[in-house]
């Protein structure tokens, strides 16, 4: 595996230092998108974008894009670190690996890669779960948006080493994947735990998570761009990504993610409960180029979002 070499990053260390604002006059990414597409001019389009975010009236199976749904379903991946996963004095282990790094013209990216990753750490005798993650990145070198595709895995657990197996054919190099370096913490960390969390769960829309181990110091967005705009390209590859193929688990990990899913869908059907559909799952992609054009962003791309 290519491992990247960073800086030792402490998940939940990169906490900010300014004083807090009153949330009543902070406005939110989510609040930011709404008035840099200006949904408030139509009150059919705000809807949409609502159900997209899951904030209003869900699309009825629950997505990537509904933050504070998932932020409910982190809590029950929560409870079960410390009941199935982590066993008595094990530590939690972290991993993020870049899957691909696509500019927003061409947003093109296979989930199937994604999920391939997390079912390594089970074939290795590792409890946890994986989940795919899309967050806006600048470009290594010019500071130019592109869409990044994650998979970041939490697991624990010392499994035996594996036989070496002999081979005729010569083994590949590598599996084209950039993997980080392993952060190690505790289940007792809470702050490293619910940060680690957070980055897999409801990952920022405007920028990497907080101790991301790809951002390398001193790397920065190029000048003039838009926050709002790196949400919404966020926000297009998140709608269109189903929790149950976002969230992978393996060992004791399956049954906690099962969990999740579970409370997840009851979260959703709830919202649904005896309102009627504001947009269908499969009429997301042809509602996110419709807005494009609307809002005459052509150096824009709808994601493709491959799911099998």
């Amino acid at each position: 595996m290519k491992m990247k070499n960073t800086k030792s990053a402490k998940l939940g260390a990169k906490v900010s230092k300014k004083k807090k604002t009153s949330t009543s006059s902070k406005k939110t990414i989510s609040d930011r998108v709404l008035k840099f597409v200006k949904s408030v001019e139509d009150a059919s389009v705000k809807a949409q974008y609502e159900a997209l975010m899951g904030v209003g009236r869900p699309v009825d199976i629950a997505l990537a894009s509904y933050t504070d749904v998932l932020k409910e379903g982190a809590k029950v991946a929560l409870a079960g670190l410390g009941t199935s996963i982590v066993k008595e004095g094990a530590d939690l282990k972290l991993q993020v690996s870049r899957i691909a790094m696509r500019p927003f013209a061409d947003p093109d990216f296979s989930v199937v890669e994604a999920r391939k990753v997390p079912a390594k750490y089970g074939k290795a005798g590792y409890d946890g779960f994986g989940s795919v993650r899309f967050c806006p990145v600048p470009h290594p070198d010019t500071g130019a948006d592109m869409i990044a595709m994650d998979t970041v895995v939490l697991y624990s657990g010392s499994p035996p080493p594996s036989r070496p197996v002999r081979r005729r054919r010569r083994a590949a190099i590598g599996d084209g994947v950039d993997h980080a370096a392993t952060v190690t913490f505790t289940l007792n960390d809470l702050a490293a735990v619910k940060a680690a969390l957070a980055s897999m769960f409801y990952p920022p829309l405007a920028r990497l998570p907080n101790g991301d181990p790809f951002e390398d110091e001193g790397q920065h967005f190029a000048q003039g761009s838009k926050p709002a705009e790196r949400a919404l390209m966020a926000l297009m590859c998140r709608s269109q990504l189903p929790a149950k193929k976002m969230l992978n688990g393996f060992g004791a990990g399956k049954s906690v993610i099962d969990g999740v899913q579970g409370h997840l869908k009851y979260l959703v059907d709830q919202r649904c409960k005896g309102t009627p559909s504001v947009i269908h799952q499969d009429l997301v992609p042809p509602f996110w180029f419709g807005e494009l054009h609307r809002l005459g962003l052509d150096h824009l791309s709808v994601p493709t979002i491959r799911l099998r």
